[in-house]
């Protein structure tokens, strides 16, 4: 089920949540909707659920206005960060809940949920209690429960927020191999960027309350739109009046250059193009080295390399050493 979201506005009194933001979803697609907190993701996520009523613009899905649609007529499944389980159901009841509202016959109701526990992994628990099962179980008990009603589209608001980082990781990769198995159109929100480029067709960012940007994950990370996103997604390094460095660069006086870590060429020997710097730190990192360096003005810059290259630099704390960028980004306007 595709959703449209056009010109949308919301304001909670003073405070701006969502301003004139359009983002369009195609049928079956996994997108995220990753930004910092306060920066409207969530709000936009219950504008498409029928959660809140924008102020201003429109909400279609599968090609019809569905702004003032009631929640119960969008056929929607929505996952919040905590699970909301009934604690007094066994998983079997719980997961069963919504088809025994809507009066499904119970031989249909119970092949439903033997095929969802086989789906989420969790075959021959179903007799147990939420407090019976790990916090990554439980999740996925909370989305089995939306899936049952067959929603055409899943709306999750920090699915795994609340869970550690390992349980995090698993639940991700699971939740990209249940998308590719039911194909149901699904937007989730995150605040957390390896979460998001991992799993997701297209990752929309946001930032007080607009978008920044939308594309691939590749897309977001090679050709960040501005500042903020170079900033936000993975790590970067910014040299201030960069041509004082780098003369052959084709930037200004008092331009600031952006760079990944790994856009770095670094050697031993000095070369034409290359900046001096000194090792401040270097560690191995077991599948890659890093290390950080000061240049002239003392500017810092932290550089990642392969390991076989990182062991033949030996680096080391005061070793003098040359860097010249690879790919470097300028924007118009600071952030």
């Amino acid at each position: 089920m595709s959703i449209l979201v056009r010109d949308i506005s919301k304001r909670f009194g003073d405070f701006q949540a969502v301003d004139d933001v359009s983002v369009s979803v195609e049928s079956g697609s996994l997108v995220a909707l990753l930004g910092p907190s306060g920066s409207g993701k969530s709000t936009l996520l219950r504008i498409m659920a029928g959660l809140e009523v924008p102020d201003r613009g429109q909400v279609w899905i599968e090609n019809e206005n569905a702004t003032y649609r009631p929640v119960q007529q969008r056929q929607i499944g929505f996952v919040f960060q905590h699970y909301a389980l009934f604690k007094h159901l066994t998983i079997r009841q719980n997961i069963a809940f919504g088809l025994n509202i809507q009066k499904v016959a119970k031989a249909q109701v119970k092949q439903k949920v033997d095929e969802l526990l086989e789906l989420i992994q969790l075959k021959g628990l179903g007799d147990r209690y939420p407090s019976q099962l790990s916090g990554g179980q439980r999740q996925r008990v909370a989305l089995a429960r939306s899936l049952a009603a067959q929603p055409k589209t899943l709306l999750l608001d920090e699915p795994f927020g609340a869970l550690d980082a390992k349980v995090r990781k698993e639940l991700r990769t699971w939740l990209r191999d249940l998308h590719d198995r039911v194909h149901v159109t699904t937007i989730f929100v995150t605040h957390d960027q390896e979460e998001a480029m991992e799993i997701s067709d297209h990752v929309v960012i946001m930032n007080k309350g607009k978008v920044e940007q939308i594309g691939t994950p590749a897309e977001i990370y090679d050709r960040p739109a501005s500042e903020f996103v170079m900033r936000f997604i993975g790590e970067t390094n910014i040299i201030s009046s960069a041509k004082r460095h780098f003369p052959y660069l084709e930037i200004s006086d008092h331009d600031r250059v952006f760079l990944r870590p790994h856009d770095l060429l670094i050697q031993s020997e000095p070369e034409t193009n290359f900046a001096p710097a000194i090792v401040s730190s270097a560690f191995n990192l077991g599948w890659e080295g890093q290390a950080e360096l000061l240049l002239k003005d003392d500017q810092k810059l932290i550089v990642k390399l392969e390991r076989d290259r990182f062991d033949s630099l030996d680096l080391h704390p005061q070793k003098e050493v040359y860097v010249k960028p690879l790919k470097t980004r300028v924007f118009a306007e600071a952030i």
